[in-house]
């Protein structure tokens, strides 16, 4: 394990190997890189809406037209939100000291994951704010240290869809720990807190942000037409259990959200007609490319996210057999059993120097800053009125 005060400068950080892989924990105290914009391009939904067939064009464009996109600004607001309440719970109970869990989890290495970007945006706010709060990370699971009654484990990323990556987690170290679970995911669904819930002595920041799924936000009627367009130009993805939302850092792939759409590429060929502004063009260039057009499904290179940097591909071995194959139907056969590869895996995905001073006037409705606390276990009660500096 490794200790990093954030009054400290990051000189002061060291690389610490553990049983299992070497971690420089510096990397945690760099600033986080700024993603470019990828707005929604409005008239690429007129576009794109003109080839889909007749019978179909009204819920498409209903569909399109309900996908949200969360700008970097919404994003950094969100999370600013809860990293506040974090600081105020830890005020309020005498908390000093923060663990934070870097446990090896998946294949993809740490510096190319979201939850490392987010902990540079935790260490930035801290550092802005002058905190006095220590972070000490945990880099194996089989050393885990002397707890103090007051101090809590940190588990902090950008999204959940599933919970499952997080879920696992979670349970690598509650069974070896006593102390409190402060779980702080910016954006987050409703089965996703629902599994994180199920564990003991859990608690849940509560100013995410919800994601709604698209069962959620179509009725039952335009649920079902959506279901029939899908499976009828799909290449046999799944259709339910997805989000309609992607983000400047991120588009999902296509287990969590209809990647498929976004990209273009359910379009007849040789149409690709992207609705993400910034990337219309990247894809068009694939269209020729039926085997990396295939493979931007599961691993979607735009938007791009800023912290992968030079990090292609999270599973060069399967998508080298992708790339190397001429049958698109055993390129199919192999997106789908990778796919069910990474699922199955899960369950065991320019710098600034300034905050955001206000909420962002376009901020999605679905957004609600809730003072009711989804904690387990404990109660944690605050006043409207409270304000937390």
């Amino acid at each position: 394990m490794y200790s990093s005060s954030n009054s400290s400068s990051s000189s002061n950080s060291s690389s610490l190997k553990s049983s299992e892989h070497s971690i420089d924990i510096s990397i945690f105290n760099e600033s986080p890189i700024k993603p470019k914009s990828y707005p929604i391009d409005k008239e690429q939904i007129q576009t794109y809406i003109s080839y889909v067939k007749p019978h179909y064009r009204n819920i498409v464009e209903k569909f399109l037209n309900i996908t949200t996109h969360i700008s970097y600004k919404k994003f950094k607001y969100v999370l600013y939100q809860n990293i506040k309440e974090l600081i105020y719970y830890c005020k309020k109970n005498n908390i000093t000291t923060i663990y934070i869990p870097i446990l090896k989890i998946s294949k993809v290495n740490f510096k190319y994951k979201s939850n490392t970007w987010t902990i540079q945006h935790l260490n930035h706010y801290l550092k802005l704010k002058k905190s006095n709060i220590k972070i000490i990370y945990i880099l194996d699971e089989n050393n885990i240290p002397l707890f103090h009654k007051n101090d809590i484990l940190l588990y902090i990323d950008d999204v959940s869809y599933t919970g499952s990556q997080l879920e696992h987690g979670i349970k690598l170290l509650s069974s070896k720990i006593n102390i409190k679970i402060y779980i702080l995911v910016a954006f987050i669904t409703k089965n996703a807190i629902d599994k994180i819930l199920k564990i003991n002595n859990t608690i849940i920041s509560p100013n995410y942000f919800l994601i709604k799924s698209l069962k959620d936000l179509f009725n039952e009627n335009d649920y079902n037409q959506m279901s029939f367009y899908y499976i009828s130009v799909s290449k046999g993805y799944e259709f339910e259990n997805k989000y309609p939302i992607y983000f400047d850092h991120k588009l999902p792939d296509i287990i969590s959200t209809y990647t498929d759409i976004y990209i273009g590429s359910l379009l007849p060929y040789p149409l690709s007609i992207s609705i993400i502004s910034n990337c219309n063009d990247y894809y068009k260039k694939q269209i020729d490319s039926y085997k990396l057009k295939t493979r931007n499904l599961l691993y979607p290179s735009c938007p791009y996210p800023p912290y992968k940097k030079d990090y292609l591909i999270k599973y060069n071995e399967i998508f080298n057999k992708i790339l190397s194959t001429s049958d698109n139907k055993s390129i199919d056969s192999l997106l789908l059993n990778s796919i069910s590869s990474y699922k199955s895996e899960n369950i065991s995905k320019q710098k600034y120097k300034s905050l955001p001073k206000s909420l962002p006037k376009s901020l999605p409705k679905s957004f609600k800053y809730n003072n009711k606390k989804l904690i387990k276990q404990e109660s944690v009660q605050l006043s409207k009125k409270q304000k937390i500096k």
